[in-house]
């Protein structure tokens, strides 16, 4: 009771709940939308397929750590529910980025005064709007409630004396972790403002105290190493999950040399943590954690080279509180060292704004979606206009799934040598084997040997072409074309 005395009589709040209430209108249209995107029909298919049954990665198959696709499995790979719990974790990290923020600036005497509100108002409005993506049930939308609550945990002033709430600060990370191994930047961020800034004492003495955030790390980690040895399938979790991001890693930093890029990245990170920590006296404990976790979140969006749009979402909390931090003043420092620092600051706002929108795509069509909503919603325009909108083959998605559904019994098969996995999810069938998508499929000659050999084996009734950048690489023996549907081929088993 004294919680809600408290709440009813702090106005900030009841600000808070209209900021919730505004992000809840803002990604209401996501909860509509058609089935469209790529990635996300893969995590539908690989849903269905585990609430069937089915052992993930064995099975069914995907490059990335096993907690999204359990996520995906719990809803039956329902889009509608899926992003509903992806609203609700969304809703979950506004609250907790508003409490760190809060925590943070609020260490600083001189401050302004609302600038948690402010923040946080920023960060909901782009984390809720469609520009990076904060309307797709995507990895990174599930994982900023667990990684912005362990840095609020560990913001605690008398965090080394709470060795329960620093090792729950771990377990976050850890399932973080389990939905997309790059949260292992936001632990090592954590890990140095713990061990270099927060205490300074014996090496030893500060190991033993860090020593429950580890373990709390390791806990989950661990669980699913144990769970997919039993089953039999750690090998393919494995290199699914860890050895796979190796290779994809190394195709977008290769320059010169193997992994340049990446070197030259590192080089930057280690020589501005070093530059940190000569210079630490100089800085607050919330300028300190602040910087290094935007320097990590920084490394960790431009880790793959890759110019994908929800890539930024995990740059997006430290970045909008460095941005707050520009408007705080430390009266204890001389007049002019002040302005060279605020001037600096301001230049690396400015160099990261920059390397941001000149290296990642950005959806360019958030205006208008929301005005599309609205057109569907309430002026009557026709669902194929509306499907449109999102994807120009959104449409003949829908067309290939009601075709299926109509022509195939309920014991036929169906295989689709494509990139949109979303039309098995539509016509409700499994594809035959453990990829979903055609890029698997072509992975290498393994891959290829092995889909090709499901053909040959469960002879689907139909086949499906809708990728026309290559030829059909297998045999359509005892097949004949039947339909074309905008460009996309329907092959039909004649025995």
């Amino acid at each position: 009771m004294k919680i809600l005395s408290n709440i009813e009589k702090n106005k900030n709040y009841w600000i808070l709940l209209f900021i919730i209430i505004f992000f809840i209108i803002l990604r209401a249209p996501s909860l509509v939308e058609p089935i469209w995107y790529g990635d996300e029909g893969i995590y539908q298919v690989i849903g269905s397929a585990m609430y069937e049954g089915r052992q993930l990665y064995k099975e069914i198959w995907d490059n990335k750590p096993p907690l999204l696709y359990i996520t995906y499995a719990i809803f039956n790979g329902s889009q509608f529910a899926t992003r509903s719990a992806s609203l609700l974790f969304g809703v979950g990290a506004v609250i907790s980025f508003f409490l760190l923020a809060q925590t943070l600036f609020q260490q600083i005497k001189h401050g302004i005064k609302y600038i948690p509100l402010l923040s946080t108002c920023i960060f909901a409005f782009l984390f809720g709007i469609p520009l990076i993506e904060g309307n797709i049930a995507n990895a990174e939308n599930f994982m900023l409630f667990p990684i912005i609550t362990a840095a609020l945990l560990i913001n605690d002033t008398d965090i080394f004396k709470k060795p329960k709430k620093l090792a729950f600060a771990g377990l976050l990370l850890g399932i973080s972790m389990l939905y997309k191994v790059v949260a292992i930047f936001d632990f090592t961020a954590f890990f140095i403002f713990l061990f270099f800034f927060k205490e300074q004492r014996r090496i030893f003495s500060t190991i033993i105290k860090i020593a429950p955030f580890v373990i709390g790390l390791v806990i989950p980690i661990l669980f699913a190493f144990l769970y997919f040895l039993t089953t039999g399938t750690f090998l393919d979790f494995y290199h699914a999950s860890f050895t796979q991001m190796a290779s994809y890693v190394q195709y977008g930093n290769s320059q010169v040399v193997r992994q340049g890029f990446l070197i030259i990245k590192l080089v930057i990170l280690g020589s501005f943590l070093i530059g940190l920590f000569i210079k630490r006296h100089k800085f607050s404990l919330t300028s300190l954690f602040i910087f290094i976790w935007l320097i990590f979140s920084l490394f960790n969006a431009f880790f793959a080279q890759r110019p994908y749009t929800h890539y930024m979402l995990v740059l997006l909390p430290s970045f909008i509180l460095y941005s707050s931090l520009l408007f705080q003043r430390n009266t204890t420092m001389p007049t002019n060292i002040m302005l060279i620092i605020q001037k600096i600051q301001i230049t690396i706002w400015i160099l990261i704004l920059y390397l941001v929108t000149s290296n990642f795509n950005f959806y360019n069509k958030t205006a208008s979606y929301y005005q599309n909503f609205i057109s569907f919603i309430f002026f009557n325009k026709s669902v194929p206009d509306y499907q449109k909108f999102f994807d120009r083959n959104t449409p003949r998605d829908y067309e290939l799934a009601q075709f299926t559904k109509s022509h195939l019994k309920p014991k036929d098969t169906l295989f689709i040598w494509g990139n949109n996995a979303q039309v098995y999810k539509l016509t409700g069938i499994l594809p035959l084997g453990r990829f979903t998508v055609k890029y698997h499929m072509k992975a290498n000659k393994q891959t290829m040997k092995e889909t090709e050999q499901i053909i040959i084996i469960k002879k689907p009734t139909l086949i499906i072409i809708t990728s026309q950048e290559d030829s059909f690489p297998f045999a359509l023996t005892n097949y004949t074309q039947k339909f074309n549907i905008k460009g996309s081929l329907i092959y039909e088993r004649l025995f």
